[in-house]
């Protein structure tokens, strides 16, 4: 999914394999890694985030949410042929920014970083959430399919994967269409955007108006989340 600022990631490997016993119901787990920023004003905190942040073919990302997703099963059967012992497994990886040292930021300047961190992280539960959530979509469908031709079943169940991801990546683009108007709003990422009135003036005389903001929507490169 697109987004102006690069605020995530999400990257997906998905590693088909029909064998094998397992349980009917989609497992997950999620695991934590945090890159280190510094800085005392709100403008060093996101530019240290925009070039220490995750790269993603090559772009920058404030925060990403890589997941690999696992099918495995086995066709077979007595009267009909059915994809047996069906389990679809995600494990998650949320990278997020993390402030080495609170403490050396001011009272205001914290306030509003805590608040900008719960909004990322929460941002990217909800990515895992809705991949979560579309996993649950592939393993209902799958596990319904009946034919006397196991090819047939293969075949069908590849296409249910194909068509629930593409959906699932419509829905991520929905979310990160409507949390964009949210994250533009944040005081961390407004005060970057912010220039000294006697700089304005400076870069209005020269036909440099625009500078400052032309800056902050390329900043975060934009990053294909799929």
């Amino acid at each position: 999914m697109r987004l102006i600022v690069g605020f995530i990631i999400a990257v997906t490997a998905w590693a088909v394999m029909l064998s094998g016993p397992g349980i009917a119901k989609p497992k997950s787990k999620t695991k934590y890694t945090y890159y280190a920023i510094s800085g005392k004003s709100a403008r060093n905190l996101y530019q240290q985030m925009i070039s220490r942040g995750p790269h993603v073919s090559g772009d920058r990302a404030l925060a990403a949410t890589s997941v690999t997703t696992q099918q495995t099963g086995d066709l077979g059967g007595k009267s009909s042929c059915r994809v047996r012992n069906y389990k679809l497994t995600m494990d998650f990886t949320i990278r997020l920014p993390k402030v080495a040292n609170e403490k050396a930021l001011s009272p205001r300047l914290r306030r509003n970083w805590r608040k900008f961190y719960k909004f990322v992280r929460a941002h990217e539960r909800r990515h895992r959430a809705i991949w979560i959530g579309c996993a649950n979509s592939i393993e209902r469908q799958v596990r319904k399919l009946r034919s006397k031709s196991c090819r047939k079943v293969d075949s069908q169940a590849n296409k249910i994967f194909k068509q629930v991801s593409a959906s699932c990546s419509r829905k991520h683009d929905a979310f990160d269409r409507a949390e964009q108007k949210r994250l533009a709003r944040h005081p961390l990422v407004v005060a970057p955007k912010r220039v000294p009135r006697k700089t304005r003036k400076a870069k209005r005389r020269k036909g440099k108006g625009n500078t400052a903001v032309k800056a902050f929507a390329g900043a975060g490169a934009s990053v294909d989340t799929r």
